[in-house]
């Protein structure tokens, strides 16, 4: 029997609503299980990205708040993010990845303490220095900075830990044990803790550790003491703690029998640098100057008393530096460098027999 258009449309299914009034069609998409949607989310570009799927209807709008892995790209407030931390339906979180840009301290202090109570994985925040090349205006920024701290609370169960905090302070909890750690990356910090340090950035600073895997430390402005004992770390990286303007020798005591890769491009002085047993080192990354005053002559010599201090490598890296010569003269000074530095990486595998 022929059917009019009429009555064809009339036993067509209605197009699915989920209460918003504006539904096309048939959402299956919002169907599946939450897990399911959990890994739709998290291949987008960031919880911006996954928080914009609220608009598609009500059932989105709680989803990407159960995302175990947060990542934050030039957040303005850190009081937000501490909102999003906080929901009552957050999982557990693998990983929290934060980018600022020029934030202050209260921006951090803000989210990471309920950051603390949910990581259970990795920890990565950068706060970037716009627009600043000259790094006597940094190291001075740094210095008004570390006056008000970002306060670090203690990760028990947190696993990795990289701070970029654009020579912001860093105030260390006086009590609670960073238990899981096993890597550790540091960079533009100016530490304070509950011993009373220095205002001037790191003074002293300590690492013992039964779990640790990497370390790495890098720009930590007038570090001058520097203890690590780790019976299992297999990898060290220095990146100029020790180059700068104070006149004190930094002294550094590190015991690391483990150790396999060694970067170390950074003062040294056997006379204040202990290294302890390397037996095991296969690794090694050193610098060099190609070219300077008698500063530059000097650290040189004191690579190459590092690089004599093992027989046997697997592997050894050397970074050049050539400082780039102006173009303008000055009749102030005969040899005028530019900032612009020249790096050139060479890489040497040794094969002993």
């Amino acid at each position: 029997m022929a059917q009019t258009g009429g009555e064809i449309a009339a036993k067509r299914p209605k197009p699915s609503d989920d209460g918003d009034g504006d539904g096309i069609g048939e959402d299956r998409l919002s169907a599946l299980p939450d897990d399911v949607l959990v890994l739709i989310l998290l291949r987008l570009d960031g919880v911006a990205a996954a928080a914009r799927t609220s608009i598609l209807s009500r059932r989105w709008r709680r989803v990407w708040a159960l995302l175990p892995e947060l990542r934050f790209d030039l957040v303005p407030d850190g009081h937000r993010i501490r909102e999003i931390h906080d929901a009552p339906e957050a999982p557990e979180l693998r990983s929290i990845s934060i980018t600022t840009e020029g934030a202050g301290p209260d921006s951090a202090s803000a989210w990471l303490p309920v950051a603390a109570r949910r990581l259970i994985g990795g920890l990565a925040y950068s706060n970037m220095v716009p627009g600043n090349d000259d790094e006597e205006e940094v190291v001075e920024e740094g210095e008004a900075g570390a006056r008000s701290e970002v306060q670090l609370p203690c990760f028990e169960k947190d696993t990795v830990i990289v701070l970029d905090l654009g020579l912001l302070g860093l105030a260390l909890p006086s009590a609670g044990v960073f238990a899981r750690i096993t890597k550790l990356y540091l960079s533009r910090v100016w530490f304070r803790g509950p011993c009373d340090l220095e205002s001037r950035g790191v003074r002293n600073l300590s690492i013992h550790s039964e779990s640790f895997l990497r370390i790495k430390l890098e720009n930590l402005h007038l570090l001058r003491q520097l203890t690590i004992v780790a019976p299992k770390l297999p990898k060290l990286c220095m990146d100029f703690n020790f180059i700068d303007d104070d006149p004190t020798e930094p002294v550094a005591n590190i015991s690391a029998p483990q150790l396999v890769s060694l970067v170390w491009r950074d003062a040294y002085d056997s006379r204040y640098v202990h290294l302890g047993n390397l037996g095991r080192l296969r690794r090694l990354t050193s610098i060099f100057i190609v070219y300077g005053d008698q500063d530059n002559r000097d650290h040189n010599h004191q690579s190459m008393s590092l690089l004599q201090k093992f027989q046997i490598l697997h592997s050894l890296n050397l970074t050049l530096i050539y400082r780039k010569v102006s173009t303008q003269s000055n009749p102030n000074q005969s040899n005028h460098f530019d900032c612009d530095n020249q790096l050139f990486k060479i890489r040497y595998f040794l094969f002993p027999a």
